[in-house]
């Protein structure tokens, strides 16, 4: 099938459905709790900080151009709730890397068998927490992995932020960063409990774009919903099942395995 931005999206509805098997919703609700707290802990920080750094932005300001404060607030605002958006991402992520782990492990295991043409879809037995202690070092490793990825190139967005002129489209930019790294950590969970590298889920995605960017931009889009924002992460991980699954011979997953694109 065609890459297409609808493709993408369809992978994270596929994924609320996965996630209300009962095998699965342990690794659903414990990291949910988690995050909970995260999400409480970032938006007491916003709320609390956003009028305070703002202002000391504006100290920077020369007097004949505080006009344009009302532009300066509208920019600022975008960024920061593209930055918010992304910060409880990352934390998230980094809370729930575990948890995802084993989820994503356990739908490869069904899809596999479903696929297989297997009479019914195995139900997972939830792990122990001697499985989740030994999964952790290797998870946190991972998201490490990740995050050099991501912090580079973050720093050159948040550079450019503050360029007269450039800083204009810099919520533009961030946006569209923003849906690739979610596609990117979304779908790597599948990679990593494959035992392949980091650069294999990079050569995933780009062989499938559009793909991608609906992907990332659906599960963008439900990081901003209350409520919601605490089920997208475990939807677009098994989502992301799918789209590892999709992407590759299902009897041949080796890092020589020639990529075919949904």
């Amino acid at each position: 099938m065609k890459s297409s931005f609808s493709n993408g999206a369809s992978y994270i509805a596929s994924g609320f459905r996965i996630i209300r098997r009962p095998g699965l919703r342990l690794y659903v609700w414990l990291p949910i709790f988690l995050n909970l707290i995260v999400f409480m802990a970032l938006t007491y920080a916003a709320i609390r900080y956003t009028d305070l750094f703002f202002d000391w932005l504006l100290s920077f300001v020369p007097e004949w151009l505080l006009f344009l404060e009302w532009l300066l607030w509208l920019v600022f605002s975008l960024l920061l709730l593209l930055v918010y958006s992304q910060t409880f991402v990352l934390v998230a992520t980094l809370v729930g890397a575990p948890f995802y782990a084993v989820l994503a492990e356990r739908v490869e295991q069904q899809e596999r068998r479903a696929r297989s043409g297997m009479a019914g879809t195995a139900v997972a037995q939830p792990g122990s927490a001697g499985q989740l202690l030994k999964i952790l070092p290797l998870a946190l490793a991972r998201e490490g992995r990740k995050m050099l990825y991501y912090l580079p190139r973050a720093l050159v967005l948040l550079i450019l932020s503050f360029i007269p002129g450039v800083n204009t489209i810099a919520p533009v930019l961030w946006l569209g960063f923003s849906m690739w790294m979610l596609a990117v950590e979304m779908v790597d969970y599948a990679v990593d409990q494959n035992g392949l590298p980091f650069s294999r889920v990079l050569r995933v995605l780009k062989s499938a774009r559009m793909t991608s960017y609906g992907f990332g931009a659906t599960a963008l889009a439900g990081t901003y919903v209350p409520v919601l924002n605490l089920f997208i992460l475990p939807a677009a991980v098994a989502g992301g099942v799918l789209f590892w699954l999709d992407s590759q011979s299902i009897a041949d997953v080796s890092d020589t395995t020639p990529v075919t694109p949904r």
